[in-house]
């Protein structure tokens, strides 16, 4: 019988660069549909405002409220000074940037399957990502790809001071994302200079921080409404709660029943068999699993399933055969949970995406670069969220610090009497405010629970609707010449 000749394809081996190329590129492709999907106005504009206000010369957690961490903002900051802002500019970045993670993860997978699983299962990973939470580029896949780039490193060459690094800018991403991945890699030897390698990293910037942020900010923003919050004021009590059950059944089944399985045996294995490589990944894609306990939705679940996926290619067994039949049986059904959040994310540009586009187009006519503008709702009792998005295609600074509603936060009469002041104090004449966001809350959570009037008081005695777009409209001080007409038409 004829010995098996070995590959003429090098670049498919662990170290190529094909394989990891191939599984970007699909990445790309398959994500492709989502760049002319419906705005994400809220989460989609977190970082970039971020970099909006960076831009502005502003400092995170003192001169704008931010609940994560700033690098993604950060980064993004550098295009858009390049190109200026746009929605095809943050998911263009935000793609870039799961196609990093999809080789990031093939390089991890392959460390215990063959080329081809590691691809599909580097595509899955990344692709449902994109589907569940959009191509704007967010903190989570910053923290993500930073995180699995730093415990592939550590697996493979061993570079501890480089991966603390890593870790370290994950944190700047998410805290919670790169703090999981830090245990981690502990699990490893030669820990003194990997938390070396971290501290290079951390320390000058939360150095500064800690010198420009009052103490009292800094707690709200990064430990407790992190850990209080999103249980109090965000928590849902399951997928079931959001979808019909025939819906929520296999989504249940692929995103939160299977990784918690796959996590266990890896767990198991890594125990049983003395293998620090995959106790370490198994105990990242654990504690990647906390934040679907406070926010059971589809989008936490899915952003979890990066590590739990490696887990999964962990776990499978050495011989190539097998491992191949187990990624066939894994990989329809996560291609399957894509396909079907692809086609509910398929709808196109909304009405309340067209509204905000002439809000920000009324404010780029009305006022200049250095105008602080508002971006609210019309009734602020209610405050899951509010368009950060406007701020970022508008390019215009805050009048006030508090620039990112929360239940718990904004809706307090202590912080709107600060918002009024701060308000007062810039002058702010225009605002954005959100018809549509006004009344919305969750019913399972203590965001139900109406908060402060103080803010809708002030707006209605010193401020007038401008222009009316129905889901958003523009309002400016009573002062403004009332003869002004709405410069875009269907306003008010």
């Amino acid at each position: 019988m004829k010995a098996r000749q070995p590959s003429t394809w090098p670049q498919l081996r662990s170290g190529g660069w094909l394989a990891p190329l191939v599984a970007a590129c699909l990445t790309a492709l398959l994500a492709l549909p989502l760049l002319t999907v419906a705005w994400n106005h809220f989460d989609g504009g977190i970082s970039a405002s971020t970099a909006t206000f960076t831009l502005h010369g502003l400092v995170p957690y003192r001169d704008f409220w931010l609940l994560y961490g700033p690098l993604s903002g950060w980064v993004l900051a550098i295009p858009t000074a390049i190109f200026g802002p746009s929605v095809e500019l943050i998911r263009l970045a935000g793609l870039g940037v799961l196609c990093a993670q999809s080789a990031v993860v093939y390089h991890l997978c392959r460390r215990w399957v063959g080329p081809f699983p590691a691809v599909v299962l580097a595509v899955a990973a990344s692709l449902l990502v994109a589907v569940f939470i959009g191509l704007e580029m967010t903190a989570w896949p910053v923290a993500m790809t930073l995180a699995l780039l730093g415990l592939a490193l550590r697996l493979g060459s061993g570079r501890p001071m480089v991966v603390g690094f890593l870790l370290g800018l994950a944190v700047l991403s998410r805290l919670d994302v790169g703090a999981y991945a830090l245990l981690a890699a502990l699990v490893l030897p030669d820990r003194g200079r990997l938390l070396i390698g971290f501290g290079i990293c951390v320390a000058p910037v939360a150095l500064v921080l800690l010198l420009l942020v009052p103490i009292a900010s800094l707690v709200e923003q990064l430990v407790w409404y992190p850990l209080v919050g999103p249980r109090q004021f965000r928590g849902i009590s399951g997928l079931d709660v959001l979808m019909p059950m025939a819906v929520a059944v296999p989504f249940t089944v692929v995103l939160a029943i299977l990784p918690r399985l796959v996590i266990a045996v890896s767990i198991v294995r890594g125990l049983t068999q003395h293998r620090r490589d995959v106790l370490a990944i198994a105990l990242f894609a654990a504690l990647c699993q906390l934040q679907t306990l406070g926010r059971s939705d589809t989008a936490h679940y899915a952003v979890a399933m990066a590590p739990a996926i490696v887990a999964f290619a962990a776990m499978l067994p050495s011989d190539p055969r097998r491992a191949l039949i187990g990624t066939a049986v894994a990989a329809p059904a996560l291609f399957a949970a894509a396909a079907m959040g692809m086609m509910i994310a398929l709808s196109g540009l909304t009405p309340k995406d067209v509204a905000l586009q002439r809000s920000v187009a009324v404010t780029l006519q009305a006022t200049d670069r250095e105008t602080p503008i508002f971006v609210a709702l019309s009734a602020n009792r209610y405050t899951v969220g509010n368009a950060l998005l406007a701020y970022y295609l508008s390019d215009r600074a805050p009048g006030s610090r508090w620039t990112m509603f929360n239940p718990g936060v904004t809706n307090r009469d202590a912080t709107q009497a600060l918002i009024v002041s701060d308000l007062e104090a810039t002058q702010t004449d225009l605002l954005i405010l959100d018809e549509w966001g006004s009344e919305w809350y969750e019913a399972t959570n203590d965001s139900r629970i109406p908060g402060s009037t103080v803010l809708d008081a002030y707006l209605a005695q010193h401020f007038r609707t401008w222009c009316d777009f129905g889901a958003y409209r523009v309002a400016v001080r009573t002062v403004w010449d009332p003869a002004s007409p709405c410069p875009i038409g269907d306003g008010a």
